[in-house]
């Protein structure tokens, strides 16, 4: 039953994980489209292209907002995870040293 119900919980994380993912690409896209709408603009746009460019910033700092609901949902989830001890993952000294300077992932060439 413990693993039936951290699967569960892994798996409301995942979720609120995609959906957040998936509005911050959203964002992303409008204010991608309001920069194109910028640039129109600066060439001389007029009223109507600082219409849309201001209407997709608008929408980009809406759904931004529903973003931040969401990492909170996130949040929560992953709280909700019960992570056994045998789980902690420790790196001694001379695999950060070699991590940081080197690149080499010393732990995983070592399992």
């Amino acid at each position: 039953m413990y693993h039936r119900e951290n699967i569960r919980e892994i798996n409301e994380a995942l979720s609120a994980a995609r959906t957040a993912i998936g509005k911050i690409n959203y964002a992303k896209q409008s204010l991608n489209n309001a920069k194109n709408w910028g640039v129109f603009d600066m060439l001389g746009g007029g009223i109507i292209s600082s219409m849309v460019k201001h209407s997709k910033i608008d929408n980009a700092q809406n759904v931004l907002r529903q973003v931040n609901g969401l990492l909170q949902k996130l949040n929560r989830e992953l709280e909700d995870i019960n992570v056994p001890d045998e789980l902690n993952i420790e790196m001694n000294g001379f695999a950060k040293f070699a991590d940081y300077f080197f690149g080499v992932d010393y732990e995983k060439k070592n399992l």
